[in-house]
């Protein structure tokens, strides 16, 4: 999982960030700061691949339960609704520029009018 890969990741850097220290001769402060942020990180670590562990044996008893065949039969629906949400998505995407867009517009209008206001008040005024 994604969120395992990257408690892992940060733990590996925690890692590195203690070997520096240690390198460099950092203050002891320093380093037991780091070591105690590398020993949480851990402890995140163990509970999340335990979390995964649990997740992935939930999952194996539910396809125990419902069998191969009928995932199978259902999977074609799961990837027309994938399809349909990567669509919403990109759909979504095209709504939030288009809109920007228009924002961009209506401020360049407003800036265009103050100007042409500036404009005619000094055409007046002379």
């Amino acid at each position: 999982s994604h969120r395992l890969q990257s408690i892992a990741h940060d733990f590996s850097l925690a890692g590195t960030a203690v070997a520096r220290a240690q390198g460099d001769q950092s203050s002891s402060d320093e380093v037991e700061t780091l070591k105690g942020r590398q020993n949480g990180l851990e402890a995140d670590y163990v509970r999340a691949l335990r979390e995964h562990q649990a997740a992935q044996q939930a999952l194996e008893n539910v396809r125990t339960q419902i069998g191969d065949v009928a995932i199978q039969d259902s999977l074609p629906a799961f990837q027309e609704l994938q399809q349909r949400q990567l669509k919403l998505v990109v759909e979504h995407s095209r709504m939030q520029t288009l809109l920007e867009r228009a924002n961009h517009s209506k401020q360049k209008y407003r800036s265009c009018m103050k100007e042409l206001e500036r404009i005619s008040s000094a055409v007046h005024d002379s």
